[in-house]
């Protein structure tokens, strides 16, 4: 096996360097948004919440938070179900918010592991996916996302998970499981 080039030597030490910094600035960056004390900033995060609460109780699917305590019949019962079990480990409210938040943040880690090996089977270049993969993790939305209880991670990591078990089926090396394990996700 050859040496590379002193050139390629150097642009890979740098790329790694870049690549390192990069990766424990975002990581910071997310230890300090997980650690952020507000909950239910938003009407959905604070929903998904109370009925956590509700489902870790064993009060059913509702609203606790209102009169009469009405069931939920907006929002779907995924987040709330996975979160409720979090809150049975750790049930003294706030202080279990950060655990609740690695809910969102575990989600989000698997959609970019997907979306990894799905661009990768679509045809991408390792550096490509690395690029895409980083700007998406250092997107403020996704960080936002990732880091508050709400559902849109959970549901991306459902979404690329069936992606890639499409893209299974599609470049014929899927079997029929795959594809209704692509629709169930």
């Amino acid at each position: 096996m050859t040496e590379p080039a002193p050139g390629r030597r150097f642009l890979r030490w740098v790329g790694g360097g870049a690549l390192t910094i990069a990766l424990v600035g975002l990581t910071a960056g997310y230890i300090t948004l997980l650690r952020a004390p507000a909950a239910g900033t938003c009407h959905d995060d604070g929903i998904y919440l109370v009925t956590a609460k509700a489902l870790a109780e064993g009060r059913g699917y509702r609203i606790i938070s209102i009169p009469s305590e009405p069931p939920q019949t907006k929002y779907p019962i995924l987040l709330p179900w996975v979160l409720s079990l979090v809150w049975r480990i750790y049930p003294s409210f706030p202080d279990n918010l950060v655990w609740l938040r690695f809910v969102p943040l575990i989600a989000m880690l698997t959609w970019l592991c997907l979306s990894w090996l799905l661009l990768r089977r679509l045809g991408a270049s390792g550096s490509e996916t690395a690029v895409i993969t980083l700007l998406t993790a250092a997107s403020p939305w996704i960080a936002f996302l990732s880091t508050t209880l709400m559902a849109e991670t959970l549901f991306a990591a459902f979404l690329a998970g069936g992606l890639l078990m499409i893209t299974r089926v599609h470049h014929g090396d899927g079997t029929r499981a795959d594809a209704f394990l692509a629709g169930a996700l």
